[in-house]
């Protein structure tokens, strides 16, 4: 790992599971981090979703977890529970994402951590907030999207509230995790600052979504707005329309943008203004989709872009997505062994590099985490191993084993 970045030096200790909190980590990774995974004996559950890359990984799985280190352990036991206690010290950030109950009776709390490791940052990912009334509801994407309203805005006019395909949740969540870690990160740095928390909740990360509340309620109005499908429910013209062999985006929501299109859709010097333009929505966005029904995508776009109007092709296929120039000249696509991942957006050659060398196997840093960090004697080692405290996959299995019995027999465990 190369010392010159972000964050080389600074180790971390995640007890994340899923998309939000995983992605918010493999961030810290990309920057340079040392990450200590801690995963339950059967692993994170998304190591068995698609696409499959073995029996104990997944695609899923690479991109939000290559570059980290992984341990096994049995948080169901007391003993497991104290081996992650013994790894706080030795942490820089610390964070999980797990129910708020749960967390309380792991005492995995910002006062626990903060007992054992004043300048640790602690950091907690929750669905609904740590005292919200749904504190024991799970904090899934798609629910989250439901209860902020993103899914019921959705889809098309008339028809049923709709879900977008990604996980928009879970990623902005991951934005704003990292944004706030590395925010404490430079405190404590800079200023000395010990005992910081971080605690984000996805269904306040969902609300931000919504970037219609504000105008409606400085302008004094009820908020209002039911599913507009193609179309944006008041800036116009801003949303999507058909032409002979696909579908085309526009934004001229802008009065500079709709002085450039209003000519090409019959209309002179009027509708200046946002209100104006919006008092005539229906009749703008039937004038767009009257003149651009008979055009190609080709021909559609040309002539917006002669006339200086923001558009693109609604691309079709996800294959096609990624073989745009975007993609490409960035250098976003990372292929695998196995599945195609998407490199990290700010070190992005670093990211790269992870992913290229896979995610770590299930349990496959533990005599790393607890020999060499924590000073286990490798008997003590397999005595947990034994006892079901900490497990593996079992193709290292016989490794971990032999390196210990081989450590006892020669007199070297400590």
């Amino acid at each position: 790992m190369s010392d010159n970045l972000t964050l080389s030096g600074i180790r971390v200790l995640d007890l994340t599971r899923s998309i939000a909190g995983p992605w918010a980590v493999r961030m810290l990774a990309d920057a340079g981090a040392e990450v200590i995974k801690v995963e339950p004996l059967a692993g994170d559950f998304i190591r068995q979703l698609p696409a499959h890359a073995g029996e104990f990984s997944s695609g899923f799985f690479r991109q939000a977890n290559s570059g980290k280190r992984s341990v096994c352990i049995d948080l169901h036991t007391a003993a497991g529970i104290d081996l992650v206690m013994q790894l706080i010290p030795h942490a820089d950030v610390v964070m999980h994402n797990m129910r708020p109950n749960a967390a309380r009776r792991l005492n995995m709390v910002p006062e626990r951590i903060h007992e054992i490791n004043p300048s640790a940052i602690f950091c907690s990912v929750s669905g609904y907030g740590d005292n919200s009334v749904f504190v024991e509801k799970p904090g899934q994407d798609v629910a989250i999207q439901a209860m902020t309203g993103i899914s019921e805005l959705t889809g098309v006019a008339g028809g049923e509230p709709a879900v977008p395909i990604w996980s928009m949740v879970d990623t902005l969540t991951s934005a704003y995790t990292y944004i706030g870690i590395m925010s404490a990160l430079h405190a404590r740095a800079s200023r000395g600052l010990d005992r910081l928390s971080v605690q984000v909740s996805m269904a306040q990360c969902s609300a931000t979504l919504h970037d219609v509340g504000p105008y409606l309620l400085a302008q004094g109005e009820k908020v209002s707005i039911e599913r507009s499908g193609q179309f944006h429910p008041f800036l116009v013209l801003r949303g999507v329309v058909a032409v002979q062999d696909g579908f085309i985006a526009i934004s001229a929501f802008r009065n500079r943008d709709w002085a450039r299109l209003a000519p090409l859709i019959g209309f002179g010097g009027e509708l200046l203004s946002f209100d104006e333009r919006r008092g005539r929505k229906r009749e703008i966005e039937e004038r767009a989709q009257s003149l651009f029904a008979h055009m190609t995508i080709e021909d559609a776009l040309a002539q917006l872009k002669d006339a200086g109007v923001p558009a693109h092709q609604a691309i079709e296929s996800l294959e096609s997505v990624s073989q745009t120039g975007l993609f490409q000249e960035h250098n976003m696509l990372v292929q695998t062994e196995g599945p195609t991942l998407v490199a990290g957006i700010i070190h992005r050659k670093h990211s790269a590099e992870a992913l290229l060398g896979g995610s770590d196997a299930l349990g496959g840093s533990n005599l790393y985490a607890l020999h060499e960090i924590l000073g286990l004697e490798k008997g003590a080692i397999l005595d947990l191993l034994s006892e079901g405290i900490i497990g593996c996959e079992p193709d290292i299995l016989e490794d971990l084993v032999a390196q210990c019995s081989d450590a006892m027999a020669s007199g070297d465990v400590a």
